[in-house]
């Protein structure tokens, strides 16, 4: 009987031994793969737009005292960026202007071949505010100096250069006036200045204004 129970209690440890090598070798086999996932660095919303404008002016010439001059037709194109911060207006452009003007009469003598005409590259650093209209519409006056090169340009008359503009570095002034239409479109006036002399005609020299409207897109 001693035997017996001595026999019993060793199968039992032994089923006991086994059992447990079983789930000890089961657990081993879960392997849990636990992957880390790298978390994204969210994109900064950008905090200005890309504007391109183009517009129609009227250039002309002034400086001299023994010449009427008359504006003749020209253009002005940027492409740049501008930062709206609560308001607060900054920016910058490079672009392509006209430069020129009619020579209406000097002397009293009226000649009507002689407009003169040269092209400039420039760039347009600004300032300005935004106050709003409506919800949608917003005007924004502004301010800045241009830099740039003017190319050179030329009159010609009887087949001869007799006078001639540009060729030089240019810089000047530029005010204006942008009327946001909504959050893509504007409309844009502006008036530029040179500061630096276009040319020197009868001795004396002559500096280029126009006056600019056109038409901005914000993307």
């Amino acid at each position: 009987m001693r035997e017996k129970r001595l026999i019993s209690i060793a199968l039992l440890a032994a089923l006991g031994i086994s059992a447990q090598a079983q789930i000890v070798s089961s657990r081993s086999d879960q392997v849990i793969v636990t992957q880390q996932l790298k978390e994204k660095t969210p994109k900064k919303p950008r905090t200005f737009k890309w504007n391109i404008k183009a517009g129609f002016s009227l250039d002309n010439l002034n400086g001299t005292n023994d010449a009427t001059w008359a504006v003749t037709p020209g253009f002005d194109i940027d492409f740049g960026f501008l930062s709206n911060d609560n308001g607060l207006l900054t920016g910058a452009s490079i672009g392509i202007m006209s430069h020129g003007s009619h020579m209406k009469d000097m002397y009293g003598y009226s000649d009507q071949n002689a407009t003169f005409r040269s092209y400039g590259l420039v760039l347009d650093p600004i300032i300005g505010y935004s106050f709003p209209i409506t919800e949608t519409v917003n005007i924004a006056p502004y301010i800045g100096p241009f830099i740039g090169y003017q190319l050179k340009g030329s009159r010609e008359y009887d087949g001869k250069e007799h006078f001639s503009i540009g060729g030089h570095l240019d810089a000047g002034i530029n005010v204006g006036l942008d009327c946001y239409l909504n959050e893509s479109f504007y409309i844009d006036f502006h008036y530029k200045r040179s500061f630096t002399s276009s040319g020197t005609i009868w001795y004396e020299k002559t500096y280029s204004n126009k006056f600019v409207l056109g038409i901005g897109y914000l993307f």
